[in-house]
């Protein structure tokens, strides 16, 4: 994620700065703390067109580690932990897909947290 200034955030409330800007904060009402899992199965023209690394791309910049593989059956499984807010925002760019992809579906399932990932992986 890019600040204005070129600097880039880890962790970043939604545009409540001055102008918009985003910023690094440690209130509490910026963010949920609440870590949880989900697991995703995509449905639609989901391989072949970028799918993967672009779940991989928004997990990396939302802080969010677990993985994304395709299925011989033409789905996406995903899955992810994170801060419940960024887990959402994963979500909807899930059903976005990059160009050239139609998610049809998510298939989604929420859980606690398992802690069980360390980074986020292409499989």
């Amino acid at each position: 994620m890019k600040l204005l200034s070129g600097r880039s955030a880890e962790v970043s409330a939604p545009a409540s700065g001055v102008g918009g800007r985003w910023f690094k904060s440690s209130r509490p009402d910026h963010f949920s703390g609440m870590q949880k899992y989900i697991h995703v199965y995509v449905y639609g023209i989901v391989q072949g067109v970028g799918y993967r690394y672009f779940a991989y791309k928004w997990a990396k910049r939302l802080g969010i580690k677990g993985k994304v593989k395709n299925l011989p059956d033409g789905r996406v499984e995903v899955e992810g932990e994170g801060e419940e807010g960024n887990l959402k925002i994963f979500l909807t760019k899930l059903s976005e897909g990059p160009f050239g992809a139609v998610v049809e579906k998510l298939d989604v399932q929420w859980r606690e947290a398992k802690e069980s990932f360390n980074d986020f992986y292409i499989f």
